[in-house]
């Protein structure tokens, strides 16, 4: 009897070791983790906070090419008013607002934070996947318009219409320049295309400082958190 309490004692001394040791374990996993998890969510911070500032770039660079893109349009609509006969023929406010046949402006992305992120394969590090998914649209669009209407717009501006306008148009012989172009359907109906461009840009930007917009009230409220 004696040698089995001595061992009943002993086993539960040892459960008892077994069952401290497990408790240990699991308080220096659950600190390990919370270390980890605060890692992390400092790594998101930084993150979040240059992604702001890339958006709040891109946000002043649509806004900019909105603003210059909408004096083009006001100078081609000029133009089409003095080729329709709708306002009278005035050199000076023909040859100041053709210039806008050959302006443009191109959207560049900012977007560092973005491609770091991808580059070190962290992008699970936004722990809010409905932000994730937000930030990786805005991005597939920034694509979409630099191979879509952003590019047509280019070749329309630079490969079409300045090519034809500086072997057509010379303000030094007004005259018989203007008489050329007038007669020319080509000019009016490139200028007439990039008039429509400039608009439908407009409302492709206008959609992108949108989700700008929604994204960074998403970002705020992560980092209040």
């Amino acid at each position: 009897m004696l040698t089995e309490n001595k061992f009943s004692k002993y086993l539960i001394y040892a459960i008892g070791e077994i069952i401290l040791v497990v408790i240990g374990i699991l308080i220096a996993l659950q600190i390990n983790n919370q270390n980890e998890f605060r890692k992390d969510r400092d790594k998101e911070q930084i993150f979040l906070n240059k992604l702001k500032s890339n958006l709040d770039t891109d946000k002043v660079a649509y806004q900019s090419i909105i603003k210059k893109h909408h004096e083009f349009g006001k100078s081609i609509d000029t133009l089409i008013k003095i080729l329709k006969n709708e306002i009278s023929v005035n050199p000076k406010i023909f040859i100041k607002n053709v210039r806008a046949v050959y302006d443009m402006s191109q959207f560049t992305v900012t977007k560092t934070a973005f491609d770091n992120l991808l580059g070190s394969g962290s992008l699970d590090i936004i722990s809010n996947n409905s932000l994730a998914e937000q930030i990786l649209l805005y991005y597939r669009e920034v694509e979409k318009l630099d191979k879509g209407i952003d590019n047509v717009f280019f070749v329309q501006s630079m490969e079409n219409i300045t090519p034809y306008m500086l072997t057509n148009f010379d303000s030094r012989n007004f005259e018989t320049s203007y008489e050329n172009l007038k007669e020319d359907s080509f000019f009016y109906n490139s200028i007439s295309m990039k008039r429509g461009l400039i608009n439908q840009q407009r409302k492709y930007y206008e959609n992108q400082i949108y989700k700008i917009g929604e994204i960074i009230e998403f970002i705020n409220l992560e980092l209040k958190k």
